[in-house]
């Protein structure tokens, strides 16, 4: 296996140190291994060892140096076919992902750190096929912070060559004290606190010498304050040793350890007592009571509470007397190099190995709607079951094809894409983005629903049905709407319920009201009429209910769900996810739907459901949920209908609620079509 690795530098670091130890066992393991990055000690240790290094400007954002690195990088990538790039700093990643997608090869990253999501700094990062993670803390941040799916996720531990880093056999008890970090601005603390009760160390501790090694910009003030300190004591206690390349030598002559990361790693590996203490916090003296804490955040103490002198100054102390068998056993049976290999390596194959087509799927994504997240987690999962590798994910104003491979694919929808009642330059959008993934050599596929079309939205959609070679649509009027616009279609079409039948509930972290619900999951482009609300506002307090109002697309609904809670004297509910609101309408009695997924979860949840007829996809499910025998779990009254009609509908759901056995039966006939369903056999049919 060919594999291109790539970072921002490789000079002297822990990221740096992680890269280098996976490197050597790669090509230990019998695969190819080049590296980029603007170059650095570490890089040169590569190539010592016969590892080819590219120097690139990765680690500089000026427009100059950005357009030399992607030239350098993309050069790179055409003359030589990888079976992986792996990107490990977020600039590179930015860099390489669009070329990747261009040259269709297997892209991972990998996050050693948590980087400020906010502004342009958010929009920068780019995250891979498969994305690793260096600690538990890490992967959850992907997840709230970039939406990643946990699926896409593999939490390695760091690497520790433990032959390597070993106990030595020297006169231990002496106390000699050591400190490694860069000591960069942010990282630096650590090593001012060591500063700072050094000759109460010396003078009360019973300490021979403290050894500082690691540079940075913080470096020449922490240099003036050792001087000042020896001064003081009128001895050389404090050692600068500046930046090594080679830190074993020090660790095999300490006695006992400060710091975080890697290098708190590598000193436990040689047997020594580790107090971890660095600018994100403070665990004390490691051992088995706080090692779950050390692991969540990689060693880093994230989360901890701020280093404190006194509590340093007797932990210290106690480090003197302590033993570190504990901390070396635990490396080696959680931290060894071959495991992070191995673990990573699995990775590698699965994607390379991977012989199904890739999937591109386009559609009003990353907006916060919930039916359309719901979907597309839907899509995702039953992928991903299949052992297909995680779609190409296009939303709406970021869609960048990837180069297509021989029987790649690209799946169009996952909502009613192909109308114009909200938007004819909506419609003309995704049109376009179907015949230009035809154009490129894609098999593509309408996915989800046809909506209202007016005389020249028909005509636009023709052309949609042209370039697609197949259809997978969620009610049977969705297929007599294609039917009726193209007769004579010769393509594969298949009824596929809607992917948002299949979620999971998940307890959301608020508490609810002690009633039962009266769930409103009204549209916000569409206001609904006062009468109707207070109609409902009645229902409510006949029936003891909470009105509580569902906020589905996030800053469109808010608005109309404040003055729906304000009318009904009910609540809003906060943003949920999909999963999180099926729990939360399984604790309610009835339903008010304005958005057609609110009545599909609604059936999710086996909780009963009135709306409005609409003419449009309302209507069609509610046929089609009749079809499937809902009749007493979802009441569809007349667009045109009385507020006193929705009343009494809502009052004959709630009197005769369905049983446990009918609501169970009503969503395995809605999801029947779909169970069994092969998304890699479809493909395989497609011309």
């Amino acid at each position: 296996m060919r594999i291109l690795m790539i970072t921002d530098r490789l000079a002297i670091g822990g990221a740096e140190t992680h890269i280098y130890e996976l490197a050597r066992y790669l090509r230990g393991a019998g695969h190819s291994v080049v590296l980029a990055s603007a170059g650095g000690e570490s890089a040169r240790m590569l190539e010592k060892e016969g590892i080819s290094h590219h120097t690139l400007p990765l680690d500089n954002k000026d427009p100059v140096s950005l357009l030399r690195a992607r030239r350098g990088l993309l050069r790179l990538l055409e003359t030589e076919s990888y079976d992986i790039v792996h990107a490990h700093a977020r600039l590179p990643a930015a860099l390489c992902a669009p070329l990747c997608r261009h040259l269709a090869m297997p892209f991972v990253t990998t996050a050693h750190w948590v980087f400020d999501a906010k502004g342009w700094r958010g929009k920068l990062a780019r995250w891979g096929e498969h994305t690793f993670a260096v600690s538990p803390d890490i992967c959850r941040y992907l997840e709230e912070k970039y939406a990643l799916a946990r699926e896409n996720i593999t939490v390695i531990r760091n690497g520790i060559d433990t032959a390597r880093f070993s106990p030595a056999a020297h006169i231990a008890g002496e106390g000699r004290l050591l400190h490694i970090s860069r000591l960069d601005k942010g990282r630096a603390a650590c090593a001012t606190a060591l500063l700072q009760i050094a000759p109460r160390l010396a003078r009360e501790g019973g300490f021979r010498a403290l050894t500082v090694v690691g540079d940075g910009e913080e470096y020449p003030l922490l240099l003036a304050e050792a001087k000042r300190v020896n001064a003081l004591l009128g001895f050389p206690f404090v050692h600068m040793a500046g930046g090594q390349s080679d830190v074993l030598p020090y660790l095999q002559e300490a006695d006992v350890f400060v710091g975080v990361s890697r290098a708190a790693l590598e000193a436990l590996a040689c047997g020594l007592p580790v107090i971890l203490a660095g600018d994100e916090g403070y665990l004390s003296l490691f051992s088995e009571e706080n090692a779950w804490q050390a692991e969540e955040s990689n060693f880093c103490c994230r989360g901890a509470s701020p280093i404190e002198g006194e509590r340093l100054y007797a932990d210290i102390c106690t480090a003197k007397r302590a033993d570190g068998g504990f901390g070396r056993q635990f490396v080696e049976e959680r931290y060894s190099a071959a495991q992070m290999g191995e673990a990573v390596l699995a990775v590698y194959l699965r994607l390379a190995a991977n012989t199904l087509p890739r999937v591109t799927v386009c559609g009003y994504y990353g907006a916060g709607n919930t039916g359309d997240e719901a979907v597309l987690a839907a899509l995702r999962a039953r992928l991903r079951e299949e052992g297909f590798a995680p779609p190409t994910v296009c939303s709406r104003g970021t869609i960048s094809l990837p180069a297509a491979r021989k029987g790649d694919v690209f799946v169009l929808g996952g909502g009613n894409l192909l109308q114009n009642e909200t938007s004819t330059r909506s419609l003309l959008y995704y049109t376009h983005w179907l015949a230009r993934a035809k154009q490129a050599g894609y098999r593509t596929v309408v996915l989800g629903g046809i909506g209202r079309l007016d005389a020249r939205g028909e005509a636009i959609a023709r052309q949609a049905i042209a370039h697609a070679d197949g259809f997978l649509l969620r009610t049977p009027a969705d297929i007599a709407r294609l039917t009726r616009l193209a007769p004579q279609i010769k393509k594969p079409v298949r009824l596929l319920p809607d992917g948002a039948l299949w979620v999971r509930a998940k307890k959301p972290n608020f508490v609810l009201p002690p009633n039962k619900l009266l769930i409103l999951g009204l549209h916000g482009g569409k206001q609904e009429e006062e009468a109707t609300l207070c109609a409902l506002s009645l229902l409510a307090r006949k029936h003891g209910l909470t009105a509580a109002a569902a906020v589905m697309q996030a800053a469109r609904d808010e608005q109309e769900a404040a003055r729906a809670a304000r009318l009904t004297g009910g609540i809003v509910l906060p943003p949920l996810t999909p999963e999180e609101l099926v729990y939360v309408l399984s604790c309610g009695a009835l339903v008010y739907a304005g958005r057609l997924h609110a009545l599909i979860l609604a059936a999710v949840a086996g909780v009963p459901a009135i709306c409005r007829a609409d003419g449009g996809k309302r209507s069609d499910f509610a046929v089609y949920a009749a079809e499937c025998g809902g009749e007493r779990l979802l009441t569809c009254v007349e667009e045109n209908s009385s507020p006193t009609a929705v009343f009494e509908a809502g009052e004959r759901l709630l009197q005769a609620p369905p049983t446990k056995e009918e609501r169970a039966a009503y969503l395995a006939r809605l999801r029947a079509a779909g169970e069994g369903f092969s998304f890699a056999n479809f493909f395989a049919g497609l011309a």
